[in-house]
């Protein structure tokens, strides 16, 4: 295996022996190998991490590269949303919501298996410098519930019909969009939120008999599972514009809601300075945002407005139980 290799390497060992020993928390290296560190750092820490970087670009290649490497590692990509939340007549985009809601089911889900053997690496979360901006109610948080479905076990319909529709599905004919469910005869559909394709579960009688992903375009099985789980359809981070009332809401960053179902993750921090950089330049060009389109915004008030973004000084103030600064070579030469 390749990356049994890489971490066979002499250079491999004697970074991990300074790391241990306190004397660096950083490492230089080409970005083209910066998936094989990332694998080889992450795997023998038996705890999940977040993997922080500057663009969405960057963490699609690198989820992509280190799929390859650690296969059995499950990596979610929580992206930026962008501004359109705080616009009373902008939708947000659905393919970016159902990426960072994905994220969230994937910690809730680990959290809940933590007290059972796990199989594989625990689960990397790659970040973009962007997605940090937004925060979230605690209470929304607090009021998240996965339904797992798993073929062999018996469920009542109507209950199941109850949970989806009291969590924002909506019941169809025929399933096309996340959010949408149907029954036919002995045959619930559901598009979570979270997924790119529909869900067919097969009863017979009150068991689940089959869970199927299917293509709704193609008409296609695409592949069979034991259990799925639903996420309810919701966005975390939309508010309403008569939202708020005397008393302020806790809001959340990423880094918190992790911390609620994780305690100690690990971070890596890509080229931590043009993530600072970017950060810091998003948080400015929100508070122009908030001046400027003061009229076009869900509510006037600034300052509960600005309560919903992080402050500057917010990475500053996150303490983690690992952390590693990966630099690029052309970094160091500047």
């Amino acid at each position: 295996m390749i990356l049994d290799l890489f971490t066979s390497r002499k250079q491999w060992k004697s970074f991990l022996g300074q790391y241990s020993d306190n004397n660096i928390k950083s490492a230089i290296a080409d970005e083209s190998i910066w998936p094989f560190l990332i694998s080889a750092f992450t795997g023998i820490s038996g705890t999940p991490f977040i993997i922080v970087t500057s663009t969405r670009e960057r963490a699609a290649q690198l989820q992509k590269e280190i799929k390859c490497i650690s296969p059995k590692t499950k990596i979610s990509i929580f992206g930026g949303i962008g501004s359109s939340i705080f616009y009373r007549n902008r939708k947000v985009d659905q393919e970016s919501l159902a990426e960072k809601l994905n994220s969230i089911k994937n910690l809730i889900e680990y959290s809940k298996d933590e007290g059972k053997e796990k199989t594989g690496n625990p689960p990397l979360f790659i970040i973009t410098s962007s997605s940090l901006i937004n925060m979230v109610p605690e209470s929304k948080i607090d009021g998240l519930d996965l339904l797992m479905i798993e073929k062999g076990r018996e469920y009542s319909r109507d209950e199941l019909v109850e949970w989806l529709t009291l969590r924002g599905y909506e019941r169809v004919h025929q399933v096309y969009d996340r959010g949408e469910f149907s029954i036919l005869g002995d045959i619930l559909t559901v598009f979570d939120i979270t997924r790119d394709y529909p869900v067919r579960i097969d009863f017979f009688m009150d068991e689940v008999e089959k869970i199927k992903q299917y293509d709704p375009v193609e008409y296609k099985d695409q592949k069979e599972f034991l259990v799925v789980s639903l996420f309810p359809n919701t966005n975390l981070w939309q508010f309403e514009s008569g939202s708020g009332g005397s008393e302020e809401p806790v809001n959340l960053s990423f880094f918190d809601i992790i911390k609620k179902f994780i305690p100690l993750p690990g971070i890596i921090f890509c080229d931590p300075l043009e993530v600072y950089l970017k950060l810091k330049s998003d948080i400015d060009m929100m508070h122009r945002i908030f001046e400027r389109d003061s009229s076009d915004l869900v509510m006037q008030d600034r300052k509960k407005l600005a309560s919903y973004i992080v402050p500057h000084d917010f990475l500053e103030k996150e303490e983690f139980d690992s952390r590693l600064d990966l630099l690029s070579i052309r970094e160091s030469l500047i």
